[in-house]
């Protein structure tokens, strides 16, 4: 239940007679949804009305589904494919002790741990190098498949190409009921490799949340960092003022390197989801785009009340959200400008359709699967 601003002052002095110190509640002109620090000297980014925020939305919900098992499955799949009986040797069962400190629950599943290289089957052939730990586990029925990986793996070619990398813990599950399904997938790592198709590698800040159906439904929720950046390429000069410190930085990279998100699409309303998605431009700046609150129209906590609900304009269910960029109002901006507006509406349906429709054949993984030679 959110606490009141005076209620959350009173827990800090009573907590500061027991402790040394105690962090003040957030002051107004704080971002609480997004949770970004108040900015003393607050500027935007120099290209703030030529970036197009409503793609990179778009594709920021491209990436939250690359940050799934499903996608992580697809590397770990086929780079046991590449393997041998030998290299790497599976097993049923879990790992030995003291190789993971993780509860890999009561399924024993299918393991591998190894450093090693499989042999060419003629001279000058191919041969793939496997270093680190899996665990795995995948059940079926008719109706619902269910899977879980646990790993520190990586695994290259001979060239030294990067086929599968993942290091962390994941699970997901789909439910298939009638004509329709439901997809939903929790990861904590960091995934890359060609196998995975990640177009570069994805890391969470946690345990990412993802679910998504046939029905339309979508929910994203927690942070997903692009290892080699998304969005269109940054086209300002190197002496911009929020890049001039920056040394290792150069025009033409990708705009956006994470995301933050809280979005759910509820079923009052199909159009636009409640919450808000965050975007961090490689300079560090964060993009805000926030949709329908999360909190009733009636709520008196300073959560609700607070920057940035209060300047939010459109609440309607129009698929519409507002644009804060490094904790600013940009309302004044909108209406000196004809050309621009603080507006944003992303095609969340197309976004949406194009995440991958997983089937329940894909959760079929067994010892059949392997290779024998």
């Amino acid at each position: 239940m959110p606490t009141s601003r005076s209620q959350t002052l009173l827990t800090c002095l009573v907590i500061a007679g027991l402790a040394a110190a105690c962090d003040p509640p957030p002051r107004p002109g704080t971002q609480i949804g997004a949770l970004r620090q108040p900015d003393p000297d607050p500027q935007p980014p120099s290209d703030l009305q030529q970036i197009d925020i409503r793609s990179a939305v778009e594709e920021a919900i491209h990436l939250g589904g690359l940050a799934t098992l499903a996608s992580t499955w697809r590397g770990h799949v086929g780079s046991v494919d590449v393997g041998t009986a030998a290299c790497p040797g599976v097993w049923i069962g879990q790992l030995p002790d003291g190789v993971v400190d993780v509860d890999m629950g009561d399924d024993p599943g299918l393991s591998w741990a190894a450093t090693c290289a499989t042999v060419p089957e003629q001279a000058g052939g191919p041969f793939r190098e496997f270093s680190g730990f899996t665990h795995w586990t995948a059940t079926v029925t008719e109706t619902e498949g269910a899977r879980s990986l646990i790993a520190d793996a990586d695994v290259h070619s001979d060239a030294g190409e990067e086929l599968f990398h993942f290091d962390g813990e994941a699970n997901d599950s789909l439910t298939v009921d009638g004509g329709g399904w439901q997809y939903q997938s929790t990861l904590d790592g960091s995934v890359s490799g060609r196998l995975t198709d990640t177009e570069g590698g994805v890391r969470t800040g946690g345990g990412f949340e993802a679910s998504w159906g046939s029905d339309g439904a979508l929910t994203m929720f927690g942070t997903v960092t692009a290892l080699d950046g998304f969005g269109p390429a940054d086209q300002r000069p190197a002496d911009a003022p929020e890049v001039a410190h920056l040394p290792d930085w150069a025009p033409g990279r990708p705009r956006f390197t994470s995301v933050r998100f809280d979005l759910t699409f509820g079923p009052e309303c199909a159009q636009e989801p409640v919450g808000y998605v965050g975007l961090r431009g490689n300079e560090g700046f964060w993009f805000d785009v926030y949709f329908l609150p999360k909190f009733a129209a009636d709520d008196p906590t300073f959560e609700a009340t607070g920057f940035p609900y209060e300047q939010i304009d459109n609440v309607a269910c129009d698929g519409v959200g507002t644009l804060f960029a490094r904790n600013i109002d940009l309302r004044a901006l909108d209406e000196e400008r004809a050309d621009w507006s603080r507006e944003v509406a992303p095609d969340f349906a197309s976004a949406a359709a194009a995440l991958p429709a997983p089937a329940l054949a894909d959760f079929v993984y067994t010892l059949r699967n392997l290779p024998l030679e």
